[in-house]
């Protein structure tokens, strides 16, 4: 007859290996019952429990002075999950909520819910539902939520309002979802990804319009029916970040929006810059697609990149058009600029596959001036001030490594010199060689190498030794990986 567990005080579950369980008797499946509400100041922890048959796990407001603290515990067959008004933090680690009829965790107040190795799958409705509150999600899985209803399916993460609070996940996967993977249209935090993959949702990846801040950094956007990532009026950084096989795009940065690509991977995928007025695109790497980088009346930086075997490399329209073109390479693409805009583009100084005029000529649509271009691939990245010279020469190593789309190889030269870069496989067979032909200046260099033979074609999984000479003596090796 017990319809509702009221905590005001303290309740502790000892479950050790599951052998605690709140549901309804056998005889009663029919039924449900309230399940916890906890009141006042009222803590919670839980240890092995598993729950079942009622309404919602645990409801209420967690004071600054109460507690609640679920591990290894498992949510099921329940209408809703945990419910919570944060005015401090929650902890749930080591859990599993699954086949929950509403949101499986819905957190509201100004603190904080903390997700600790947890999978929240098969859920009807959202996985996990933010209004205001912050979220810190680590190794935890998101997946195939929103499966109620076919006519309102439900995204993987739902955020809401959160001026000046924090979205969080690192190390995480958010999956197959009916609807985004991240739905945060409505959210005015900020909003950080870390090593985290985001694949296989029925729309965007991650869809943000209005957020303070949001970050990629090493984040897989893969295979979601929409874009990878569709971004507005939000400050974007993306680092390391690799789009791959999303059937409307790899990422779309739209109106209001401050843009850094940085050392990403799009293949298959377009980056779309559309009414984006600040942003950069540096460093990164555009393959097998049919328009690789579309600025679409956008005053986008583009320097350093590399656009392999595309269509179309870097198409351009409207009014507003890119203001540095420089340093990138291209190879095997059909059309390395397609210029819509009416108006004449810039690009010197960018190494376009040969070094005939007559040949470049053909690779461009519409009036571009590529005077000044390079006869080899350029160094992609240099820093370079003689006032802090080295001493020696110095090869410092590759960031990131392990490393997937791209690799910075990073060294430091004490005066101008020429100098040679190769990369070998284990076997001691050159793969791939960087030469400039001339000498650099003094100070710090990095040369990017995007995991490719000297034909431009991938290369395998795998260590690769990497060796700099500098006046034909031996600066240094390294050894770095590569995982596909």
């Amino acid at each position: 007859d017990l319809t509702e567990l009221i905590i005001e005080g303290e309740l502790e579950v000892d479950g050790g290996s599951g052998s605690v369980s709140f549901s309804v008797h056998p005889g009663q499946r029919g039924d449900l019952w309230y399940g916890i509400r906890l009141e006042g100041d009222g803590a919670i922890g839980m240890d092995g429990l598993r729950m079942s048959g009622a309404g919602f796990a645990i409801h209420g407001d967690v004071s600054p002075l109460g507690r609640v603290h679920v591990a290894d515990s498992r949510f099921s067959g329940l209408v809703n999950g945990l419910h919570l008004t944060l005015f401090g933090d929650a902890l749930v680690d080591g859990s599993e909520f699954q086949g929950i009829t509403g949101p499986a965790v819905r957190a509201g107040g100004l603190g904080t819910m903390r997700l600790r190795h947890t999978m929240i799958e098969l859920n009807g409705q959202e996985g996990v539902w933010l209004s205001n509150a912050n979220l810190e999600a680590i190794s935890t899985t998101i997946r195939s939520n929103g499966q109620l209803d076919a006519d309102d399916p439900r995204s993987g993460i739902f955020a809401e309002g959160g001026a000046g609070q924090r979205l969080e996940l690192w190390d995480s996967e958010v999956e197959a979802n009916r609807r985004h993977g991240i739905e945060a249209d409505d959210w005015l935090g900020q909003i950080e990804m870390h090593r985290t993959s985001i694949s296989s949702n029925r729309a965007d990846g991650v869809r943000v319009n209005g957020a303070e801040r949001t970050v990629f950094e090493d984040v897989e956007l893969l295979r979601n029916l929409g874009r990878g990532a569709d971004l507005a009026a939000t400050t974007v950084e993306m680092w390391t970040t690799t789009a791959t096989d999303n059937v409307a795009g790899g990422a779309r940065i739209g109106e209001g929006a401050r843009a850094a690509v940085d050392m990403s991977h799009f293949s298959g995928n377009t980056l779309l810059l559309t009414g984006t007025s600040t942003a950069l695109v540096r460093n990164s790497d555009f393959s097998g697609t049919g328009v690789a980088l579309h600025s679409n009346d956008a005053a986008p930086d583009i320097v350093a990149n590399r656009f392999h075997n595309n269509t179309i490399a870097i198409r351009v329209d409207g009014a507003a058009v890119p203001g540095d073109i420089r340093t990138n390479t291209f190879t095997q693409n059909a059309t390395a600029i397609d210029n819509r805009s009416g108006r004449t583009l810039s690009a010197p100084g960018n190494f376009w596959g040969t070094p005939d005029s007559t040949l470049i000529a053909g690779l461009m649509s519409g009036a571009v001036d590529y005077s000044g271009y390079l006869a080899d691939e350029p160094v992609t990245t240099v820093v370079a001030d003689e006032k802090q010279a080295p001493n020696a020469s110095v090869l410092y190593g590759n960031w990131p490594n392990p490393f997937n789309g791209q690799t910075l190889i990073g060294f430091s030269l004490p005066s101008p010199a020429p100098i040679q870069l190769s990369i070998y496989d284990v076997a001691g067979q050159l793969i791939w060689r960087h030469a400039t032909g001339v000498a650099l200046m003094a100070g710090h260099h990095e040369i990017a190498w995007r995991g490719t033979d000297a034909r431009g074609m991938p290369t395998a999984s795998g260590v690769y030794i990497y060796e700099l000479r500098s006046r034909m003596q031996r600066v240094g090796i390294g050894r770095m990986m590569l995982l596909r």
